[in-house]
This record gives C-alpha cells, sequence and structure tokens, in this order.
C-alpha cells in the first residue's frame, strides 16, 4: 500500500511540475487527462487495499485472540495438572478439583466461539488472495483447531484422571460399584453413537465422542487393576469372580470402542480428502476461468492460439473431476444415506461449470475460425473486385479510330453495355462494403481502395460516351 501512496504523491509532483513550466501548451491538457485517468487507477488501488488491509487486521486481531485464549487456558490446565501430583491429599481434595475442572469445561464455548470467528474472518480473505497465502490461512485455521482439540482432549484426559483418583479413594465396595455403573453407562453410550453420519461436522463430532469414550476407557484401566489386586488380598472368591467378569467386559468394551475410533477417524479422512480434492479442482477452474477473461481483452488475431492452450487444460480438469468422483464413491461408503444428495450436487455442480466452460471457449474458437475464414473469403472477393476493374478499365480505354459508323455504333453499344455492368456491379461492392464492418485494418483499406477504383471506373463510363 506504501508504494502505491507514493506513486500518488509522485504522481502530484509531476503534475504540478507540469502545469509550473508549460500552463498554456495544448498538450498540457492531454497530459491532464492521462494525470486524471492514472489517478483514479491509482485511488481504486488504494481502496481496494484498504479494505483487504481491514480485512486482513481483522482476522489477525481475531486469530491473535484465540490464541491467547489457548495459551491462557493451557497455562490454566498445566497448573491444574501439577496440582493433581500426589501429596497425601483426602478424596475430597479430588472432588472439589474436579467439580473445578468441570467448571473450566463449562466456559471452553468461549474459546470455540473465538474460533468461529476465527475461520469466519480467514474464509472471508478466501476471494482476495493469492493461493498461496489461501494455503497458509488455510494452515494457520487448521492449527488453531488442532490446538483446541488438543486442549480439550488434554482437559478429558485431567477429568477422566480426576475421576479415577476419587474411585481409587474409595472403599472397594463403593469403588467396585461405581465401576460397574460407569461400565454399564459406558456400553450404553457406545451403542448410541451411530457411526455414520451425513455431514463432515457431524463426523467429526462423532470422531470427537469417541476420542473421548477411547480416553475415558484407558484412564479407567489402573483403576480396574488396582481393584484386581484388592480382590486378591480379600480372600473373597465371590468378589473375584464378580471382578474377572468386570475385567472381562471393559476388554470386550475397550475393543469395541477402538475399533469405532479408527472406523469413525476413516470416514473423516475420507470425506476430507473429498473436500480438498473438490477445492483443488476450484482452484484450477477459477484460474482457467481469470484466464479466460484476461484473453477476451487481447486482439482478436491473438485469441485464437490462445483459447486453444486453454482448451490444452481439459484433460487435466478432467482428470481432476476424476479423482473427485473416485473420492465421493469412497465417502458416499462412509456416509449416511440423508448427506449422499448434497455431495453428489456438489460434484454435478462442478461437472456442470466444467463442461459449460469449455463449451464457451470452443465456441469462442468456432467464432473465431468463422470470422477469420470470413475475412479471408473477403480478401478474395476484395481481389476478384481488383481484377474486375482492372479488366474493365482496360476495355474502357480502348479509344481506337472506327473505320466506319456501324463500327463506331458498335463501339457505342459496347461502352453502354460496359457502363450498365459497372452498374449492375453496384450491389456487389455494397456487399463488401457491409462484410468489412469490424474486419482488420489492413482489409478494410484495402476494400476502401478498390471502392475508390470502382467509383473512378463508373465516371470514366459515363464520359467515355
Amino acid at each position: 500500500m506504501s508504494n502505491v501512496e507514493e506513486c500518488k504523491q509522485q504522481l502530484v509532483t509531476i503534475q504540478t511540475e507540469v502545469q509550473q513550466y508549460s500552463p498554456k501548451i495544448e498538450a498540457n491538457k492531454q497530459l491532464s487527462g492521462k494525470y486524471e485517468a492514472l489517478n483514479k487507477i491509482i485511488d481504486d488501488n488504494l481502496e481496494k487495499l484498504k479494505k483487504l488491509q481491514s480485512h486482513l487486521n481483522l482476522y489477525q486481531k481475531s486469530v491473535k485472540e484465540t490464541q491467547k485464549w489457548l495459551d491462557d487456558n493451557d497455562k490454566q490446565l498445566a497448573q491444574f495438572e501439577t496440582s493433581l501430583k500426589p501429596s497425601g491429599k483426602a478424596t475430597i481434595d479430588y472432588q472439589k478439583k474436579l467439580d473445578e475442572l468441570k467448571a473450566w469445561n463449562a466456559n471452553k464455548e468461549a474459546g470455540q466461539s473465538l474460533l468461529n470467528i476465527s475461520n469466519t474472518q480467514g474464509e472471508a480473505l478466501f476471494s482476495q488472495v493469492t493461493l498461496k497465502d489461501r494455503d497458509t490461512i488455510r494452515a494457520n485455521l487448521r492449527n488453531l483447531r488442532d490446538n483446541m482439540d488438543a486442549l480439550i482432549d488434554k482437559s478429558s484426559v485431567l477429568m477422566k484422571k480426576l475421576e479415577s483418583l476419587v474411585i481409587q479413594k474409595s472403599s472397594f465396595d463403593e469403588s467396585y460399584k461405581q465401576i460397574v455403573q460407569w461400565l454399564t453407562g459406558m456400553e450404553k453410550k457406545s451403542e448410541e453413537i451411530p457411526l455414520l453420519q451425513a455431514k463432515l461436522v457431524e463426523k467429526k463430532s462423532v470422531l470427537q465422542q469417541q476420542k473421548n469414550l477411547s480416553l475415558d476407557v484407558t484412564s479407567h484401566e489402573a483403576v480396574l487393576k488396582k481393584l484386581s489386586e484388592k480382590t486378591q488380598t480379600m480372600n473373597d472368591a465371590d468378589a473375584s469372580s464378580a471382578m474377572e467378569k468386570v475385567n472381562d467386559k471393559y476388554r470386550t468394551l475397550r475393543k469395541t470402542i477402538q475399533s469405532n475410533l479408527s472406523t469413525v477417524e476413516k470416514y473423516v479422512k475420507e470425506h476430507e480428502e473429498f473436500l480438498s480434492s473438490l477445492e483443488k479442482f476450484k482452484d484450477f477452474y477459477n484460474s482457467l476461468v481469470n484466464e479466460e477473461q484476461d484473453i477476451a481483452k487481447e486482439d482478436m488475431e491473438l485469441q485464437l492460439p490462445a483459447f486453444e492452450n486453454l482448451l490444452k487444460q481439459q484433460n487435466k480438469g478432467d482428470e481432476l473431476l476424476q479423482t473427485c468422483a473416485i473420492k465421493l464413491d469412497q465417502t458416499l461408503k462412509t456416509t449416511a444415506e440423508p448427506g449422499h444428495e448434497a455431495l453428489k450436487h456438489e460434484l454435478e455442480h462442478l461437472k456442470k461449470l466444467w463442461n459449460d466452460f469449455f463449451m464457451k471457449c470452443n465456441d469462442s474458437c468456432d467464432k473465431l475460425k468463422e470470422q477469420f475464414c470470413s475475412w479471408n473469403q473477403l480478401e478474395n472477393e476484395i481481389e476478384d473486385l481488383n481484377t474486375w476493374v482492372k479488366d474493365t478499365e482496360t476495355k474502357i480505354k480502348d479509344q481506337s479510330l472506327k473505320n466506319s459508323k456501324q463500327a463506331k455504333q458498335d463501339h457505342l453499344v459496347k461502352m453502354k453495355s460496359l457502363e450498365q455492368d459497372i452498374n449492375n456491379k453496384a450491389n456487389e461492392v455494397k456487399a463488401l462494403q457491409e462484410k468489412s464492418l469490424g474486419a482488420k485494418p489492413h482489409v478494410v483499406d484495402k476494400l476502401s481502395k478498390a471502392v475508390s477504383r470502382y467509383h473512378n471506373l463508373k465516371t470514366n463510363a459515363k464520359v467515355r460516351h
């Protein structure tokens, strides 16, 4: 922006100097016009840059606020984790810490809100920045999301750790009762969560739920081990048998949840790969659309080879769409039925855009070829007109003396016939002039000369007889 402002200042200085040294020179008016046009271009660019800078500032501010929230809460959790190290505290202290952590979890929506704002501000910049900057913004937003997920995972680990500590400080009977209740609840949760979802955001939500279940199950392994050890010192066959059944259910639950987690991770990965393939095609398509718009501004003689080169990119675009189609087939298999239509529609929409774009490019090529062919035909017709005028001029110039009255009459008839032929040629000349509208300058110039010769010929034909 500073470079553009500097150019504007230089332009003001130059204009002042021109007005000072040549205030009455006519050319100064032309310079003034050029100055005003250039000044408007600079002002327009400055306005665009200011808007972009404003959007960028909003984005950077929201990212900074989100990162600060993440850093502050990460430090808070780290301090919280440090306070949980063994120090002989009573169970009630752990229960208090558990309540405090639950209160923190209730406040994590504030961080999610900041993250959503950063996403919105970042996506608003996509249409105004380069592909490289767009990838950088996506990477920054992805990093924020990953940090947010990591923080939530960390809080979940702490939560399960605290729950585990509370259970360990309870009596065996109470602990056993809690473990059984916990196992029953976890089995119910695992069964209630449907793995297939219609949208990516729903798949990610299920993935987070599965991660939380997995963390919960893993964190309770030590509790079950300690309870099993307690039963060995109790010499209670019923307790040992009951605990063995609990351990069997725990191992089955852990295996089920781990399998579900791997499955949902695969679903999310395939869906993201599909969306990524769509974005890759969109970027490629938009670059060709911009190139097509630039071609339309070129001279017609340069447009045809430019369009032909553009059409050579069709195979690459077809390959990208084929990749999208393959990714779509994979994603449909791991997506709930209500989400199929939206996924298919998105790809079909891109295919239509692609086909329409190349139909437009092919149509432009055909029209250009037809125009060039028309111009070539016009040049041939102009050459034919020149040849006819030249031959007719030769006939009219034949003014040799005639030996008899009959010869003179025959010559007069011939001259009148030539004059009639010349007059009859008028419609053909007019048609050529109509065809030349919009033709290349040298063709128009050639026709103009031929028409002048024709009119001279027409005049001479009247004079000769």
